[in-house]
């Protein structure tokens, strides 16, 4: 084992004392965060001058009454690690000016105990940007960031020494596929392990490959074949990003290169499979005539499995704490940065919603609640053009709190954090594409709703870390509640970010999915995402890849359903109607959450207006609760294919003059070529006449509109009329009046 080590400090009468500690282990094929220290702030004897901290803090970011431990007790830990024989000369710093304050720090020399990754070939520059708790500001320089990304270069760079320095004597491969037209076996995915002599793992590598045609043109044999393939794997008919035919080329180089003495596969219909591709020159043993039965416990590290590890798996194989370790395993060794969330004072502190609804869970280790950040940044964060940021939904399982559920209610109840799962989903598709231009920061509120003597009750009231007083009206509606909190630190992250959209994604109630219906998801934006037709591209994009969107709306009733006249609270957290005859189920925790949050204050018209969207799904439980139909993953392929694929050179587009005819098109920035569609909605307002200009804005149109487009979404000619009303949220007093919409909360009722 390796371990790296990275502080930041100041200098204190020329003496370097150390405010923030991080030690990074380096494994096999993972990287673990061991520990992070803050200390305190020295005494007043040994205080630093105030500009010195001042110094510090602008580039650190790290208040100074913020600290958990004494100068002394970090130095008896450091000198614990140089005492492990188990690290003796494993230990890794940047650079030698950090041996050198480690010197200073510690009061002696280490000698050649520490070594310099820069002497090693190491130059990738500081990060400066951070989602973790302990930094004030996002542009600092933290050390756990600074540590994984040493530490996972280090792994990187073990991992290729010892796959060049040894051959590969055993090479153990499987794959899978399906029967084409033409009566032949076509691998859709493939994985190989390459075995030394001595049994060490040395060569690892997975594909999935690209499949050509559309599978809407198969012929009905072989769409049953393909389907029969995906209800058993998962893995769609576009998924895939290899080529089969080079790979077989490819697969022989390394056959002859690496001294290739024996190929294992599970039987032999999948040794005849093989023989077709590589012949009869090397040895193929089936491992099925040595009695080897085929054990699925390890989850997929494919981007096509992971939603439905995560989401569709029991309450008790997916707690809190699995869901760490999943994900952990699951991005260790990638451009993900991961950060966990689980010490109760500091959620208490800085996430008061969710930490209430965790009472009850939190005395059993494996149900605490923990909030997991996952960053990726692209390589040049100089090239960075936009910034999607998401809060996801993770409920491993339901009681319903201490306002139990019914028995016939109960089932399904671990569906509930398929919002985490689609986010993961999301953001392991980042991870295989790696886009140059696009940051991606996602916050994963993992939880359990559980009944015990600690719960939360109705008429609690909670204060947000926004500073709204929330009164809580039932404890079965515990989803809002676990994201709201994070949903806030998003923003303060997206106010200084590059072009940020925020989404939270999270499955709705029954009764809310009625009117959408089972599998299309659900997206609302907020005015300022709404100018930009986000929405709607969504919709567009779903249509055509086959993940379809409901667009919703916000009205200004939506906000006004949370107001609450009642003593010592701003907010309610439900309406107190029973939920079948509840108006605006789906509508309704976005209201919720947009006021929780703060995010009234980035309306469309604010200085600093940022893009909201809520995604709602729907596919996570059938409206009978039949748990052997899976979660399918969806919307992961919709967002992908608008955010992160083709959604990033094309732009929504409509054509007045085919406004009844339900005519849309994707047009091509590149080539002012559209690509033809027919859309589920009409591309006007149903029953507009000619006077009414067209209701949406569409930046830098290809094909000119032919009249103006006017900020009013009514005519004069209307003559509209809504009376003058004033509505009080929060802390911001509104009047609505001639200018026909409810711009309050940037949101737009146009």
């Amino acid at each position: 084992m390796k371990v790296v080590i990275d502080f930041t400090g100041y200098y204190i009468k020329n003496k370097f004392m150390i405010k923030e500690f991080c030690r990074s282990d380096v494994l096999l094929r993972k990287v673990r965060t061991e520990k992070i220290i803050i200390t305190k702030h020295p005494t007043s004897s040994e205080c630093p001058s105030k500009r010195e901290y001042d110094n510090y803090y602008n580039k650190y970011g790290i208040k100074k009454f913020i600290g958990h431990a004494s100068l002394e007790s970090l130095r008896e830990y450091i000198s614990s690690i140089f005492k492990q024989k188990l690290i003796q000369n494993s230990i890794y710093v940047r650079n030698p000016q950090k041996i050198q304050l480690l010197n200073e720090f510690m009061g002696h020399k280490f000698g050649g105990s520490v070594k310099c990754l820069t002497d090693f070939g190491f130059n990738t520059e500081e990060i400066v940007t951070t989602t973790c708790k302990y930094h004030d500001r996002m542009y600092s320089y933290c050390a756990q960031n600074n540590a994984l990304v040493m530490a996972n270069w280090l792994m990187e760079k073990n991992s290729s020494a010892v796959q060049t320095s040894k051959y590969i004597d055993h090479l153990v491969l499987d794959f899978a596929g399906h029967i084409n037209k033409s009566q032949q076996f076509v691998i859709k995915e493939l994985s190989l392990y390459g075995l030394s002599g001595t049994g060490d793992v040395v060569y690892q590598k997975s594909y999935v490959f690209k499949s050509y045609g559309h599978y809407d043109k198969l012929q009905p044999e072989e769409k049953r074949n393909f389907d029969d393939f995906y209800n058993t794997h998962g893995i769609q008919w576009l998924s895939g990003t290899q080529i089969l035919g080079r790979f077989k080329s490819n697969f022989n180089k390394l056959l002859i290169n690496s001294g290739v003495k024996f190929i294992y596969v599970r039987d032999s219909g999948k040794k005849n499979i093989l023989t077709t591709i590589i012949g009869d020159a090397i040895n193929v043993i089936c491992l099925d005539r040595f009695n080897y039965q085929e054990v699925i416990d390890k989850p997929s590290n494919c981007g096509q499995h992971s939603h439905e590890d995560s989401g569709g798996a029991d309450p008790e194989r997916m707690t809190p704490q699995r869901v760490e370790e999943y994900i952990t395993d699951l991005f260790s060794g990638t451009g993900v940065l991961i950060q966990v969330i689980s010490d109760e004072e500091t959620l208490l502190h800085e996430y008061p919603l969710f930490a209430a609804v965790n009472r009850a869970a939190s005395i059993i280790p494996r149900h605490r609640g923990r909030i997991i950040y996952l960053t990726y940044e692209p390589q040049d964060p100089n090239g960075i053009t936009e910034t999607l940021l998401f809060v996801g939904k993770g409920v491993t399982y339901d009681t319903g709190g201490t306002g139990m559920k019914e028995s016939s209610a109960l089932s399904g109840g671990s569906r509930h954090k398929c919002g985490i799962a689609a986010c993961v989903g999301f953001m392991q598709v980042v991870n295989l594409l790696q886009p140059p231009t696009t940051k991606v920061v996602a916050a994963l509120c993992v939880i359990r709703n559980s009944t015990g003597e600690n719960g939360y009750v109705a008429d609690e009231v909670i204060t947000a870390k926004s500073g709204w007083r929330v009164r809580i009206t039932d404890t079965d509606v515990e989803g809002r509640l676990s994201i709201a909190d994070a949903l806030f630190h998003i923003r303060k992250i997206a106010v200084h970010s590059v072009n940020p959209h925020i989404f939270t994604v999270a499955s709705v109630t029954t009764y809310a999915k009625l009117a959408p219906g089972y599998g299309y998801t659900i997206a609302i934006d907020n005015a300022v995402a709404r100018s930009e037709n986000n929405a709607e591209k969504l919709e567009v994009s779903g249509d055509l890849i086959g993940d379809p969107f409901e667009v919703s709306r916000m009205r200004r009733e939506d906000f006004a359903a949370h107001l609450s006249s009642a003593e010592g609270d701003d907010i309610k957290q439900s309406s107190n109607v029973p939920i079948t005859r509840r108006e605006r189920c789906q509508q309704s925790p976005v209201a919720f959450l947009i006021m929780t949050s703060a995010l009234d204050k980035h309306g469309l018209e604010s200085e600093i207006p940022l893009k909201f969207t809520f995604i709602g799904l729907t596919s996570h439980l059938s409206m009978d609760r039949d748990l052997s139909k899976i979660y399918q993953g969806s919307p992961i392929l919709g967002m992908s294919y608008c955010y992160l694929i083709q959604g990033k050179c094309l732009r929504l587009k409509r054509d007045p003059q085919y406004r009844l005819e339900s005519q849309t098109q994707y047009v091509s920035k590149l080539e002012s070529k559209p690509v033809p569609m027919t859309s589920s909605y009409p591309a006007g307002i149903a029953g507009d006449i000619s006077q009414n200009p067209q209701f949406i804005q569409y930046p830098l149109p290809i094909i000119p509109y032919p009249e103006s487009l006017s900020e009013d979404p009514c005519a004069d000619s209307d003559k509209c009329e809504i009376p003058r009303t004033n509505v009080k949220v929060g802390n911001i007093q509104n009047s609505h009046g001639n200018d026909h919409g409810n711009k309050r909360n940037g949101l737009s009722t146009a």
